[in-house]
């Protein structure tokens, strides 16, 4: 079941409150109807258009339309570009994270080098010590060692004069003065004994 609407032409121009009174009555004709004029005529538009009348500005629809897509554009390209760059910053995040992780590998793995490094220090210094040490003991070592090349030497000179004295004895013909009564190579232990 449909209706019809008569339009009655008036001289001279239409106030704005019968503008808007038309604009009310054809959208309440519209909201009797379920047709797709209906979705068009809502109050929220019959509002807004009266809205415009009273302001004296054209309830253009089309440019409302034009910039809402403009702006809907807009924002949809704004939404790219944020996308994109977000996968960029997310690409980058993502190449820092794996450059964090390595790292701290290597961190890791310098803390270990230290603790070795530090290890092998006190080793070196235990070394050092021990060989301080060996030092000092071979510097004792130096002058027993010593001490003994000259008693070896003594000795060498005691035996070397105990050897005369006992060729001497042995041949008692070659010893320069008999007559003296006295021993020609006297034993050293003799003459210190006397003295």
């Amino acid at each position: 079941m449909g209706f019809k609407i008569k339009i009655v032409k008036t001289e001279g121009p239409l106030a704005k409150l019968d503008e808007i009174e038309i604009l009310k009555q054809l959208a309440g004709a519209f909201t009797e109807h379920d047709g797709y004029c209906k979705s068009l005529f809502r109050e929220e538009l019959v509002s807004w258009a009266a809205g415009q009348i009273r302001l004296d500005l054209p309830p253009d629809i089309w440019a409302e339309c034009l910039g809402a897509s403009a702006a809907q554009a807009e924002i949809a390209r704004e939404t790219q570009e944020l996308k994109i760059e977000l996968n960029s910053k997310a690409k980058t995040l993502q190449r820092a994270l794996e450059e964090n992780a390595d790292l701290k590998k290597k961190a890791k793995a310098f803390t270990a080098e230290l603790a070795e490094l530090e290890d092998a220090r006190e080793a070196l210094a235990n070394q050092e010590a021990l060989i301080e040490e060996m030092r000092r003991e071979m510097t004792i070592l130096g002058q027993a060692h010593g001490e003994q090349r000259a008693a070896l030497e003594k000795a060498r000179q005691d035996i070397l004069v105990l050897k005369a004295r006992l060729y001497d004895l042995e041949h008692p013909e070659n010893v320069a003065s008999p007559a003296a009564e006295q021993d020609p190579l006297p034993f050293p232990y003799q003459q210190t004994a006397a003295a």
